[in-house]
């Protein structure tokens, strides 16, 4: 029964009719013994006596079961054919094997047969593959390194199997391989995001063994529980717990080539089957652009409008939904209309637009051209009506001729400008007066004076002067600054419809934010802004026409002078009996209380300051973009914008541990490629010759005030302060003696690998002229200068001496603040059209700090028209009462807005908002 052939997949042997048939066979051997001349051998189981041992012999009783014995077999290389060994019959073996011998002696020819047996089940069933399953899934989850080691095993020790057992020599190699096996799947769960929240790094190393004193298992041998309770352990990597870290650069994640974890981590729970394999659905980036396209058509197929939309045209509904991307900026005032464009809000606009703003700028062209004719026309008839002809003028036989002729050019005058005169009447009747409201109202009012010197002259009232001049002048002038405001506005939008990339202010509107940018200030910021990137300039026509600063002069003054010539004209009437002189007094507070320089002062001054950044690259839209940003209390800006690349350098550096300076160097390159780091373009341009062979950084990141850490080559590389190396436990050389190069604009960095301090570089930063300008001129408008970096050199303490500012207005973001700078500036945005740039940094700047001086500039403008009318009203006001109104002539009343005219013009042109680089 013990017999089987070679081609048997297992041998199954029945113990119990074994051991009848070996009983049987005993006792008649027994018989067959005292017949035998051969001497028999005893097997003595227990201690006797000698006279016992000699006289005696106890044969022990076989038990019922035999207990398993393992035997160590040496290894057998099955790539060899091995040649077929005759088995022995159970008649040979118990022909070896007297009936009085030892126990042992059976046990271990039955130990043997079962052995030969489990290696002989074991060969064919590698050889016929019914277990080789097992080693296409070990084969399966390791890389090429661990394919090797499994071949390299499996010729030692054969198939491997979990459930196989193999002693001896074979159980210590399997083992190895099994948790090898283990450790490749568990990589695998963290390369496809089973485990990705564990935030581990994994040190590079041994495998510690926690060995558990295995318990006595009827089924298990020892060594199987030792190995089933072996746990593997990795060290966390030595990180700082209390540095704040922002990932940079190109954010990579590193794929770490040795883990050696099993997600049995100390204080973790382990649900049941959380870790088990599951198969992960992979799907490619066109798979899933191909899905979300299908997406979006089966939602296009589906879509219905309701009942009250299906009547609207489709250009009406785009309109509205462009129109409706920023409804947080939404002005006060209505969006002006030109013709049938409500404004810009597409790229579909850009000829309507373009159209519209070209025929504006020729109308308004022509009709300065026009008024300009006029105002000549009626200068020469004053000339020559005030003497030069003795019989043409005011008091004279040809007086009503003059006054015919300066009731028609004031007619023309009224014609050509009735776009103004409308509006500004409809304004004025609306309660909402407008800088044209004044004028048109005097306008109007001067030509009644007209037609009253007409039909009063024959009844013997005296008529003294002709305020025609004066209607003429206040016109031109309001032309001009029409015209500026046009002009400007078309420049403007064919900046913003060219193509390239285009930037706008934005300012931070939540208070978190805010709170987190104002951390470590004194007083706080309100109003912080921003550089980032636009899609799509929105509202452009309503910014650049709102909010004239011309219209709050008129809001302010113009009832209050319309009130006052009125009263000063009914007393002038009581006390003179004279209704054409108190007409007369009447139209002259009228035209002298006209700001008649408003709207081109206040034009002119930001078509100066807009047509210099024009030049840079940069436009402010209008007053409503100006008003905004002069609110501005901080301003972000990047610490390779304030340093750039040609006010960095590397002064000097120290090598330790025979490091070559090429390597360090390559190495510091490594780690600052993809950062917005100052020292960055110095490191690359070192390495320009085999950037392409430069080495790729992983999990890239800047330690608050600390420096750069990041992976290369599998290696934890840092560059930053000695503090950062005193975070990391990395002990700084004696001879490096940083404190003494510490000082000024010179700052030193480490370079430290696997913990360990390689090189010392020391960095020089300068200022660029330009840049120290314009942050000097930010900081005398009341702007504060808040600085995101990534170079742990760049400090305040640096900033202010480099740019020589107040170290108050200095501050670094923290940690927090960056990322959320970050946030917002990696994404374009629809943004409202109001500073735009191409992302030049100082044209920002200049943008910024020009709204900033705009605004103080027209405060003193509108403090200029308000004392010019008063001083004008009252100068008038007297003279009337006095019955003197005669000595206030057309040319004076010109003359007086003349010279406010060149004062309101001289203030930005002496003091620019935008000065000339």
């Amino acid at each position: 029964q013990l017999r089987r052939s070679d081609t048997a997949h297992s041998a199954q042997v029945d113990f119990d009719a074994f051991f009848a048939n070996l009983t049987a066979r005993t006792s008649r051997r027994e018989q067959r013994a005292g017949e035998s001349a051969k001497p028999q051998e005893s097997v003595v189981l227990e201690e006797s006596s000698p006279a016992q041992s000699a006289t005696e012999t106890k044969v022990a009783p076989i038990p019922p079961v035999l207990k398993e014995t393992e035997i160590t077999v040496a290894p057998t290389d099955f790539g060899i054919p091995q040649s077929k060994k005759r088995l022995k019959s159970i008649d040979e073996v118990m022909s070896e094997v007297a009936p009085d011998k030892d126990e042992s002696i059976i046990d271990k020819a039955v130990a043997d047969q079962k052995e030969e047996t489990h290696a002989t089940r074991e060969r064919k069933l590698t050889r016929t593959g019914v277990i080789r399953k097992a080693d296409e899934l070990i084969d399966k989850s390791i890389d090429d390194g661990a394919e090797k080691f499994v071949q390299s095993t499996a010729g030692r020790m054969g198939t491997l199997h979990q459930n196989e057992k193999i002693v001896g020599e074979k159980e210590d190699v399997q083992a190895l391989a099994y948790r090898e096996y283990i450790r490749r799947k568990e990589k695998k769960k963290q390369d496809t995001g089973i485990i990705k929240n564990i935030d581990i790094k994994i040190a590079d190393q041994a495998v510690e063994k926690t060995k558990v004193v295995p318990e006595l298992h009827p089924l298990k041998s020892a060594e199987e529980i030792e190995m089933e309770q072996t746990k593997v352990q990795a060290p966390l990597v030595d990180e700082p717990t209390k540095i704040e870290r922002t990932l940079i650069g190109s954010k990579k994640q590193r794929v770490i080539s040795d883990i050696r974890h099993t997600g049995n981590i100390e204080g973790q729970t382990r649900l049941e089957g959380f870790f088990d394999d599951e198969e992960v659905e992979k799907i490619t980036e066109d798979e899933l652009e191909e899905q979300l396209e299908h997406n979006r058509r089966e939602k296009i197929n589906h879509f219905e409008l309701e009942e009250q939309f299906k009547q609207k045209s489709s250009e009406t509904v785009e309109a509205a939904a462009v129109s409706s991307i920023d409804e947080t900026y939404a002005p006060e005032k209505e969006t002006p209309v030109i013709h049938d464009i409500i404004d810009y809000n597409s790229k579909n606009d850009q000829r309507a637009v373009y159209l519209e703003l070209e025929q504006l700028q020729n109308r308004f062209k022509l009709r300065t051209v026009l008024t300009f004719g006029l105002e000549l026309l009626v200068m020469l008839v004053g000339i020559f009506g005030s003497g030069i002809l003795p019989d043409f003028g005011l008091g004279t036989g040809s007086e009503k001729a003059y006054i015919i002729i300066n009731f028609v050019a004031l007619a023309a005058l009224l014609i050509v400008n009735m776009r103004s005169v409308f509006k500004g009447l409809k304004a004025l009747f609306m309660f909402k007066p407008s800088g044209d409201s004044l004028g048109a109202l005097a306008a109007v009012v001067t030509a009644v004076h007209c037609v009253l010197s007409f039909l009063l002259g024959e009844s013997g009232a005296g008529v003294s002067h002709l305020y025609v001049g004066t209607v003429g002048f206040i016109f031109l002038l309001n032309c001009f600054g029409k015209r500026s405001m046009i002009r400007r506005i078309f420049k403007n939008f064919r900046f913003v419809i060219k193509s390239g990339e285009k930037y706008s202010s934005a300012c931070v509107t939540n208070p978190k934010e805010i709170k987190e940018f104002s951390k470590g200030s004194e007083e706080g910021y309100y109003d912080i802004r921003y550089n980032v990137k636009t899609t799509f300039p929105t509202r452009f026509l309503a910014n650049s026409f709102a909010d004239d600063p011309s219209d709050t002069v008129a809001k302010v003054s113009v009832y209050p002078a319309i009130g006052f010539s009125v009263v000063v004209g009914l007393i002038t009437y009581f006390i003179t009996k004279d209704v054409l002189g108190a007409v007369s007094a009447l139209t002259a507070l009228l035209l002298i209380g006209v700001p008649a320089s408003g709207v081109m002062s206040f034009n002119k001054a930001l078509e100066n300051a807009d047509s210099t950044l024009l030049k840079e690259r940069g436009i402010i839209t209008g007053f409503a973009a100006c008003d905004d940003a002069a609110g501005a209390t901080a301003v972000v800006l990047c610490a390779d914008e304030i340093f750039p690349n040609t006010c960095c350098r590397l002064k000097g550096m120290k090598l330790f541990k025979k490091m070559q300076m090429d390597e360090a160097i390559l190495y510091a390159a490594g780690a600052l490629d993809g950062t917005r780091h100052p020292l960055r373009a110095v490191f690359m341009e070192s390495v320009s010759e085999v950037k392409d062979r430069m080495p790729a950084s992983f999990d890239t990141a800047y330690e608050a005030k600390l420096g750069i850490s990041t992976w290369i080559y599998d290696r934890k590389v840092l560059l930053g302060t000695k503090e950062m190396m005193g975070a990391h436990g990395i002990e700084i050389p004696g001879t490096a003696k940083p404190d003494e190069y510490n000082s000024g604009n010179v700052r030193t960095m480490f370079l430290a690998i696997d913990g360990a301090v390689y090189a010392m570089f020391v960095c020089e930063y300068f200022s660029d002229p330009v840049i120290e300008y314009e942050l000097q001129r930010l900081e005398a408008s009341g702007i504060e200068l808040l600085i995101k970096t990534e170079d742990a050199g760049v400090d305040e303490a640096l900033v202010s001496e480099v740019f020589d500012l107040d170290a108050a207005t200095v501050k670094v973001l923290s940690s927090v603040a960056s990322g959320m700078y970050d946030e917002k500036v990696s994404r374009s945005v629809y943004n409202e059209a109001k500073i735009i740039n191409r992302g030049d940094p100082i044209t920002f700047i200049r943008s910024i700090t020009a709204c900033s001086i705009l605004s103080g500039q027209f405060k003193l403008l509108k403090t200029l028209h308000y004392v010019g009318m008063v001083l004008g009203l009252v100068l008038v006001a007297i003279l009337s009462l006095m019955n003197s109104i005669a000595t206030i002539g057309p040319v004076h009343i010109a003359a007086y807005g003349a010279f406010w005219m060149i004062v309101t013009n001289l203030i930005p042109r002496i003091y620019k908002a935008v000065p000339k680089r």
